[in-house]
């Protein structure tokens, strides 16, 4: 069971003494400052005498008693004890969390791309909000419910920010708060009543042969440079469809030594994974190699094919 005493200590050069509260916890003791201070006349032989200043600290440790008797302080040491006191009011910020959450995702985890997700998502709270600090307490389920109808008229927002702000409160949670002491320090949970509603499926279209035969086949587009911008267009577009959406970006740093044994192996621009394209697919119509992924070799026809 932690004691608690009122002290003054060293004088300042102001020639006024701090109040602090002592407290003493399994035998060992600390300190926690108040905002108070005592000149000379309030203080008798070390002891603060001044009734006003007594009152005050006296219902500071009656707080201090009331906040340590909701948890259980048996196996605590008094930095623990001390740190509980000073940070369980605390009013903690969202806006300052999601922005160290975006920034760890971006740096040290590697996931630069989706972590820009996450900044969309809080910067769209903070709009909704008219301010860049929000506090936790500030984020209840009707805050929440009345953002997320601002989404309504999207057709991925609505899904990925809710989720992504979720994701979010739920770490701040996980850091924050410590069950088996009973230390809470977030309180509300806003997303346990709320139904995040899905993000539109885009229609499906698939491309019918007759399309991709005028696709592979048409004329170009007569040019007066020596190189040939559409022929060259065509051919990265050609090159990008066989090879199932490959990036621009992937195709520009490829190289040579990227063609291993009939494999196309590369390293992604934006994912930093390997990938693999394998040459294996005959034309219908000449019954030359292409470029196919296995999934699409009985679709395509040649493009030189005429």
């Amino acid at each position: 069971m932690a004691t608690f005493k009122i002290c003054v200590r060293k004088q300042r050069k102001d020639l006024l003494y701090p109040i602090y509260i002592r407290i003493t916890h399994n035998r060992k003791a600390g300190y926690i400052k108040t905002n108070k201070v005592a000149d000379k006349s309030s203080i008798r032989q070390d002891e603060l005498k001044n009734p006003t200043l007594l009152a005050y600290c006296t219902e500071l440790i009656k707080d201090y008693n009331n906040k340590l008797n909701e948890v259980d302080i048996a196996t605590w040491d008094i930095n623990e004890v001390i740190r509980y006191l000073q940070n369980i009011d605390e009013d903690i910020s969202f806006s300052k969390y999601a922005r160290k959450y975006e920034r760890d995702m971006a740096v040290y985890r590697g996931m630069k791309r989706n972590s820009r997700n996450y900044k969309w998502a809080y910067q769209s709270l903070e709009k909704f909000a008219g301010s860049n600090d929000i506090k936790f307490f500030q984020l209840t389920t009707k805050f929440i419910q009345d953002w997320m109808k601002t989404l309504e008229k999207t057709s991925r927002a609505k899904e990925m920010y809710p989720i992504c702000i979720r994701m979010m409160y739920n770490a701040a949670m996980e850091e924050y708060n410590d069950y088996d002491k009973n230390i809470i320090r977030i309180k509300l949970q806003p997303f346990r009543k709320i139904a995040i509603p899905k993000a539109d499926v885009p229609e499906k279209r698939a491309v019918s042969l007759d399309l991709l035969k005028i696709f592979f086949t048409g004329t170009l587009p007569e040019t007066k440079l020596k190189a040939s911008l559409p022929e060259l267009s065509r051919d990265v577009a050609e090159m990008v469809f066989c090879l199932a959406g490959m990036n621009t970006a992937d195709i520009f740093e490829l190289r040579k030594s990227n063609l291993k044994n009939g494999v196309l192996c590369y390293q992604r621009q934006i994912f930093s994974f390997k990938r693999r394209c394998y040459f294996n697919s005959l034309c219908r119509c000449c019954g030359r190699w292409l470029i196919l992924p296995r999934r699409f070799r009985q679709t395509f026809l040649h493009n030189r094919c005429r």
